[in-house]
């Protein structure tokens, strides 16, 4: 088993192909007669990734196709899609035989995936990428299989990500109960406005305040994230709307849910300044800063040195999840 990540830390790419190969894994070094698999459009595992990119095919899930295209502009003619547990053959350049690859969703964000690799002279080969162990990872055929060895090619590496391997993360609140927690806080504050800061891997919670609240529009500040939105959920379009770039906010006719960028993007935007409301954030690493000895005792707390309120909500798994 090889650790791949370590408390969060923004580290993850795998600089070395995979063993016996030339397929590199979220690791875009240019070297010459490579093959390239990305498992998710979060920046850290870009890393030498840009529009220019001409060194070889890009493996990747549809979502995350179309996130590179919109995020850095890369062009569709080098990126292959594949859709999950449907096996693809990969032409290995330092091999006449091709391996086999199976994509599994690995509920991190949207397009994010598992890699399994088969047909490897030392046995197959397991990449979790960012992943949030859950039923529908469990229940994967292709994982099984390469797990338990029901056809005598048994998994004999595994690099997983370790970001919560720490003992104040053993156990972590599923994404149902986390999301559970903030439509309950959300709903708690009825006559608020809310300021929601949102990055790519918060799809499930956006999707769930629009059905939670259906009379309400979600007010996007910046058309980049809005597109990520459009792209990762098509079917939140009709609930979704873009604050115009000129466009001064009335403080009585605004929506009830604020989408922005970053806090400090909402204090330096001039269009929300006679707007007022209280702030929500969900993640994993304000908890890990504050040092708490059990994540999964935590509930919704205002952080008060910032003035919001802070919900664990975790992409990655939880130590019990890992071991």
């Amino acid at each position: 088993v090889i650790l791949c990540h370590f408390c969060s830390s923004h580290v993850v790419a795998m600089e070395d192909p995979i063993p016996g190969t030339r397929i590199f894994v979220d690791f875009f070094c240019k070297p010459s007669g490579s093959a390239y698999v990305l498992t998710h459009a979060h920046t850290d595992h870009l890393k030498g990734l840009s529009a220019e990119w001409k060194h070889g095919l890009i493996h990747c899930s549809p979502i995350t196709a179309a996130l590179l295209v919109h995020r850095i502009g890369i062009s569709p003619r080098i990126l292959r899609t594949h859709e999950c547990e449907v096996p693809f053959e990969l032409l290995d350049p330092s091999s006449p035989s091709p391996i086999t690859v199976t994509f599994v969703d690995s509920n991190h964000c949207a397009g994010s995936i598992i890699v399994i690799f088969e047909n490897l002279c030392d046995g197959p080969v397991v990449n979790t990428g960012d992943f949030r162990l859950c039923d529908t990872i469990l229940r994967s055929p292709t994982l099984q299989r390469v797990a338990l060895g029901a056809d005598g090619t048994r998994c004999q590496k595994l690099y997983v990500d370790a970001s919560w391997a720490n003992a104040p993360f053993y156990q972590i609140p599923s994404k149902a109960m986390s999301i559970e927690m903030c439509l309950h806080l959300l709903g708690s504050f009825q006559t608020e406005r809310w300021f929601i800061r949102s990055s790519l891997g918060d799809e499930e919670l956006l999707k769930a305040i629009a059905l939670r609240f259906p009379g309400e529009k979600l007010l996007f500040t910046e058309e980049h994230r809005l597109r990520e939105i459009q792209i990762a959920c098509p079917d939140l379009r009709e609930s979704c709307a873009l604050l115009a770039p000129d466009e001064l906010v009335d403080p009585d006719h605004c929506p009830r849910f604020v989408i922005i960028k970053n806090w400090s993007a909402r204090r330096d935007d001039r269009r929300l300044h006679n707007v007022h409301g209280v702030s929500v954030n969900w993640s994993t690493l304000w908890w890990a800063r504050s040092q708490v000895d059990r994540v999964s005792q935590c509930g919704p707390k205002c952080d008060y040195y910032q003035t919001l309120w802070q919900i664990v909500y975790s992409v990655h798994s939880s130590k019990q999840e890992i071991e």
